[in-house]
């Protein structure tokens, strides 16, 4: 809902003018502000193959001299506290290569656009790799402000914004409900520490005059509370809580219910220049929240109460090698139906690793994970090798394989998962082997392009939609399962107005065995599309975002189980989401902004009525913000 950040550097690729004192290779250039130079502004030049870091102070002139800087690609990163920071990306072919930058820095105070300067602040800032945010001081997007603007109290000034939302899911010539929330968004300074409260409330409501929900129909709520807290650049503190309540009736006597409760803590701290230790803690209460499809397998619990804790600590040993270490603990309960099948009630993960590097074009990163649960051990190398193969080209190889004792292989363990969070060859597979090509074409903007393999070791569900409302959209992974993924992603500046980023992966396989009620068995086949195009229009402040999801898992009966059942899950949904912001009409006190997303979507999951399951089914809401 922001504007577009307008260039805060430019890149001259050109013949280095003379600097006293450089010969050979080198990257030199200049920092100003309007043309004027700023003295003793800090130059990171971030080398992303290897994550390394060289760093320069500019003179009286403003200007700067990487000398030797190695063939790679870089991120080139410019600051001085009172200004936002400059990001480019820079390419060089050959270690001898002489190349010069301009980098300009931006101030808000002559534009009049002081409001907009902790937005822009923070946008930039995630552009920032994160071991150059932990070697710089904190800049305070409100320093820009005059002095008579910064008079009072010591609480700086806020910026909010509050969204309105409302619509209408539709189902059939009945299944109607309507979809009303909203959302507050608070940020701020108090003294040196950043503040960010994230409050979202949404309700589904039976449409038309119906008291109470009709086949095809829903109703529920969902409430999320954020809080962020960021002191200095040395401690983060995140807390959250949500609340949801689903209602879907089957017919006019049945009603499934969906109910989840949670909180969340992160804490990170910086010890030191070179190393840090963070904690997290999470507790889940659920009930049939992790129904999905017609057959549910028996180790997916029908309510559950997880309390997740961990805590990690790394560190740079030198400028080529760094070590961490993390231990994570979970207690669960839960209601399995009177199954046989029992999930641990406790479990402990151990991981041990570091990163070496090993020349200028090569890292390996290396680790061990180990798991204990219900006195058995069960151990997963890993290892990643990262690879810069030319100035413009890089390669990542990842490989992990789990290795159990006897009594780790009658275990049956239960996790979840967003798509989006899918974390590479970690704890939830036996065995997975992924290769990522990158090419860099300047300025932010890449191609990639990777496959993975992944064995599952665990029952897995996996939610491909975070909005509480579509839980539904997930499928079942089981141990067994092998599941290879192509992945496609491009980034690219159409024009110098339009930004936009594709991205695409699929996947297809299965093969473990699904165990059901009644000792039923059958054999699990999952295929997965999962697709999406973002653009930027800059110049009129437009977003377009499209996405497009095909979900399939087909359970193939084996022994007792009946057949004729078709596919378990089956969805397909096509969203159209489409965002302006008005301040390009004209100059407004307050940002305003106004987006509309429309959804299409057609399946067999449980909560449509039979004989309805080809239906389409719309949902369609909008909403404005303001910001001030």
């Amino acid at each position: 809902m922001r504007r577009t950040l307008p260039a805060l550097a430019l890149l001259a690729l050109v013949s280095a003018p003379a600097f006293a004192g450089a010969s050979g290779g080198v990257l030199l250039g200049k920092v100003s502000a309007d043309t004027l130079p700023l003295a003793e502004a800090a130059v990171f030049a971030y080398q992303m193959a290897d994550k390394s870091t060289e760093e320069v102070v500019t003179d009286g002139q403003g200007s700067f001299l990487f000398d030797e800087l190695p063939a790679g690609l870089y991120k080139i990163i410019a600051f001085k506290k009172g200004f936002l920071p400059a990001v480019v990306l820079l390419t060089r072919e050959e270690p001898a290569d002489r190349q010069y930058l301009q980098l300009q820095l931006r101030s808000d105070v002559d534009s009049g656009e002081q409001v907009a300067s902790a937005s822009d602040f923070w946008a930039i800032r995630e552009r920032i790799p994160d071991d150059v945010l932990r070697r710089i001081d904190t800049v305070d997007p409100m320093e820009s402000l005059t002095p008579l603007d910064r008079q009072g109290p010591r609480l700086a000034r806020f910026e909010a914004t509050m969204q309105a939302l409302s619509g209408v899911r539709q189902s059939g010539a009945l299944g109607e409900s309507q979809m009303t929330g909203g959302r507050v968004d608070l940020q701020g300074r108090f003294e040196d520490t950043d503040i960010e409260l994230v409050g979202n409330y949404v309700e589904l409501a039976p449409g038309r005059v119906a008291t109470s929900p009709l086949p095809g129909q829903s109703a529920g709520e969902t409430r999320m509370v954020a809080l962020n807290l960021e002191h200095g650049d040395n401690t983060r503190v995140f807390l959250s809580s949500v609340d949801n309540h689903m209602l879907t009736p089957r017919n006019r006597t049945r009603f499934d219910t969906a109910d989840l409760e949670g909180y969340r803590l992160r804490w990170s701290q910086s010890l030191g220049e070179n190393s840090r230790s963070e904690f997290a803690a999470n507790y889940f209460e659920e009930s049939g929240y992790y129904r999905s499809g017609l057959i549910r397998p028996r180790s997916v619990p029908l309510a559950s109460r997880v309390l997740d804790v961990s805590g990690g600590y790394e560190t740079e040993l030198s400028e080529r090698s760094s070590v961490e270490a993390r231990v994570r603990y979970r207690s669960r309960e839960a209601d399995l139906l009177g199954s046989a099948v029992e999930l641990p009630a406790q479990r402990v993960d151990l991981f041990g690793g570091g990163g070496l590097q090993m020349r200028p074009t090569m890292r390996v990163e290396y680790g061990l994970y180990s798991t204990l649960q219900d006195g058995s051990v069960s151990f997963a190398p890993r290892g990643e090798m990262v690879f810069q193969l030319s100035p413009r080209w890089s390669a990542e190889t990842v490989a992990s394989h789990r290795m159990n004792d006897r009594q780790s292989e009658e275990l049956r363990d239960f996790f979840v998962t967003f798509f989006s969070e899918i974390d590479t060859c970690q704890q939830l597979e036996d065995s997975c082997y992924q290769v990522l090509a990158r090419r860099s074409l300047g300025d932010d903007q890449e191609l990639s392009l990777g496959i993975t393999q992944r064995e599952y070791g665990e029952t897995v569900q996996l939610f491909f939609s975070e909005d509480f409302f579509d839980h539904l959209e997930s499928v079942y992974l089981v141990r067994g399962d092998t599941m290879p993924e192509l992945e496609f992603a491009l980034t690219k500046r159409l024009s110098p107005f339009v930004w936009t980023r594709f991205e695409s992966n699929i996947a297809q396989g299965g093969g473990g065995l699904v165990y059901g009620q009644g000792n039923r068995v059958y054999e699990n086949s999952v295929r997965y599309l999962v697709t999406s195009l973002d653009t930027q229009f800059e110049k009129t402040s437009t977003g377009l975002f499209v996405s497009f999801h095909r979900l399939e898992q087909v359970l193939s009966p084996l022994h007792n189980a009946p057949r004729g059942l078709g596919p378990d899950v089956e969805r397909e949904r096509l969203q159209v989401a489409v965002t302006q912001d008005l301040d390009f009409l004209q100059s407004l006190a307050n940002r305003l902004a106004v987006q509309l997303n429309m959804e299409l979507s057609r399946g067999n999951h449980p909560e449509q009525n039979s004989g309805d399951d080809g239906a389409i089914k719309k949902r369609v809401m909008g909403g404005i913000a303001v910001s001030f």
